[in-house]
């Protein structure tokens, strides 16, 4: 595992990785043009190298990574994108279905820590990543990963550990409703900053945490469920929330307590009286018929259990 995701990054290092394509055909033609006093077989050379470049610009080949899920025969990895938060969220990958999930991977480099989740086709390493969403939210400090036309998980329900990190809290899956699609939470013991690399051929979801300086946040009130197994209940449970808010918000989320139960978050805000309102609120739309409870927790706190 480790020289996996070590061969990744290392190549990672040593390519790099040109986002603006203008500028790199701009580079290679100056340099074309450097040669035009040359003689014309090297003017040929450059315009063919101009070519190759822009062919070759949708994905830098890195070195041999995957390679021991996918057997002894070497594969190259390509870099397809570092995925751009905008307001917490990303997004990466192609619409497509009939993807696995391979075995995750975690490994310490440094003052980094490195999550790999490969993306798999009928048991083999995939070319190409499902299409998948990434969000980050802190109380608690989480990335919620979803994959869309995913199946299954190709090595079973088993996810590392964590028991040696000092960054990641914990990875696990929250129940998805939607039997093409599989949700991860990853829960960080402190602020981090999170770099999240898309892969191709084969395929992965390279996720990179470093710590971040220390927030000053305040506490919150959740306003949440009661805690539940881990089964299609809560899923349920977060469904009804989505509808008695209209599906507009995108603070409805699934997170997992301290004793390992789950639960469904409608939200969360910076006075107990706008928490109150929006419970109020949920339960007067007549799509719930359970309580709501409203729960303190501070930036980095896991969540309490909550019985009915």
């Amino acid at each position: 595992m480790k020289d996996r995701i070590d061969e990744m990054k290392k190549s990672y290092r040593e390519v790099e990785v040109t986002l603006d394509l203008d500028r790199v055909i701009e580079n290679a033609v100056l340099r074309g043009r450097k040669r035009l006093n040359r003689n014309v077989i090297q003017i040929r050379a450059a315009a063919a190298a101009v070519t190759v470049l822009v062919l070759l610009t949708a994905g830098i080949n890195l070195s041999p990574a995957f390679a021991d899920t996918a057997g002894s025969i070497p594969v190259l990895s390509s870099l397809v994108r570092i995925l751009q938060f905008e307001k917490g969220k990303a997004a990466g990958g192609e619409i497509t279905d009939g993807k696995q999930i391979g075995p995750v991977d975690w490994q310490q480099s440094g003052g980094s820590e490195n999550i790999l989740i490969p993306i798999y086709e009928e048991g083999a390493p995939s070319n190409t990543a499902a299409y998948f969403e990434v969000t980050y939210r802190q109380y608690p400090y989480s990335l919620t990963v979803e994959l869309n036309g995913v199946r299954s998980l190709f090595a079973g329900e088993e996810l590392p550990s964590f028991e040696d990190s000092t960054l990641v809290g914990a990875m696990y899956r929250i129940v998805t409703l939607d039997d093409s699609a599989q949700r991860f939470v990853i829960t960080f013991k402190e602020p981090v900053e999170i770099e999240v690399k898309e892969m191709s051929g084969p395929a992965g979801i390279l996720i990179e945490a470093k710590a971040s300086i220390a927030e000053n946040l305040p506490p919150v009130y959740s306003v949440r469920t009661a805690s539940y197994d881990y089964g299609e209940h809560p899923g349920v449970l977060e469904g009804m929330l989505l509808a008695a808010l209209d599906y507009k918000v995108d603070t409805v989320r699934m997170l997992r307590d301290s004793a390992g139960r789950h639960f469904a978050e409608a939200g969360y805000f910076l006075t107990e009286s706008e928490a109150a309102a929006f419970r109020e609120q949920i339960l007067a739309s007549g799509e719930v018929d359970f309580n709501l409870y409203i729960e303190q927790r501070g930036p980095g706190d896991t969540p309490d259990t909550i019985n009915e």
